[in-house]
């Protein structure tokens, strides 16, 4: 009843997740009925219609579409191990696969972030532990990477978007764990780790959430706007050219036969304010601004 069996149930997903609209349970039936068809797409085919999903508005309901005709299990059984895995542990924990489809249709519409988002957590069924009646992931993100290049090879995605992927899915937590006590040190810090990655693990980053809580919700969202602020303020530091030029100190101290100590620290402030206030050039040789001081505050050599 379809034009291509292999393609049916991609094209339905994509246009649930496009439109909202879910298939119903005919469809449903007809797509399960010939799931299998789908492993006859090229794994670049299946690739582009897969992303369309993802790229959806409504992914969520695309994927459950997916899920429900078995092409999903078919396609990502790491991700259909999600569904439900929450009801196995003794101990409670969120429903894993309820979250990933809500952080998929909150993220930005980025085809890398998307992927991540979907994979991002596959890895917490094999690392699941339980601890002092405490739930643990340990080391979740770097299976998940692992798991993501298995699904990279099934999907035949382009290399450079499989790695911008497995780096997103290893890397979000160290985002996350974000707050504001964090020094300026441990935010550049995250800033050269991160490199080309930072816009992708900061987009997964401010979609990573899912509680209910208004007081959390507002705590999220103000840290990664925090964060989002200080690291162009950072950079912007960075890049200015410090006024004085190096070695300024160990010229004083060789011209005036002094000992180091708080004085030295004083006048560096008060040649780095007139700089700054436009009285002095800045990046001269050393000799100008000793004659400055010299000049202008002379008493700053004796103290």
């Amino acid at each position: 009843l379809w034009p291509n069996p292999a393609a049916a149930g991609m094209e339905l997903a994509i246009a649930a997740a496009h439109s909202g609209l879910r298939p119903g349970p005919e469809l449903i039936r007809q797509v399960q009925r010939e799931a299998t068809a789908v492993l006859s797409l090229p794994p670049e085919r299946r690739g582009a219609l897969f992303g369309q999903v993802l790229m959806g508005e409504f992914a969520g309901c695309g994927l459950r579409f997916l899920l429900d005709t078995t092409v999903l299990a078919i396609l990502l059984p790491e991700v259909t191990a999600l569904v439900d895995f929450h009801k196995s542990c003794p101990v409670h924990h969120k429903d894993i696969w309820d979250h990933t489809l809500q952080v998929i249709e909150k993220c930005p519409f980025t085809l890398s972030v998307r992927w991540a988002a979907l994979m991002h957590d596959t890895g917490k069924v094999a690392t699941r532990s339980v601890s002092k009646g405490k739930v643990h992931f340990f080391r979740h993100e770097e299976l998940g990477a692992n798991l993501m290049l298995g699904a990279a090879a099934r999907f035949a995605l382009p290399t450079a978007l499989r790695d911008r992927v497995c780096y997103i899915i290893a890397n979000h937590a160290r985002a996350n764990v974000y707050a504001s006590d964090w020094t300026d040190s441990a935010v550049r810090r995250l800033v050269r780790d991160m490199g080309e990655h930072l816009d992708d693990v900061l987009a997964f980053s401010r979609s990573d959430w899912t509680t209910k809580r208004t007081g959390r919700i507002a705590e999220v969202k103000s840290l990664a706007q925090e964060l989002a602020e200080r690291i162009p303020l950072l950079a912007a530091e960075d890049a200015k050219v410090p006024p004085l030029p190096k070695g300024l100190g160990t010229v004083i101290l060789a011209q005036t036969g002094r000992a180091p100590g708080p004085w030295l620290g004083k006048i560096q402030r008060w040649l780095e304010d007139a700089c700054e206030a436009g009285q002095l050039a800045p990046q001269q040789d050393a000799a100008y601004y000793l004659e400055a001081v010299r000049t202008h505050a002379p008493a700053l050599l004796t103290e």
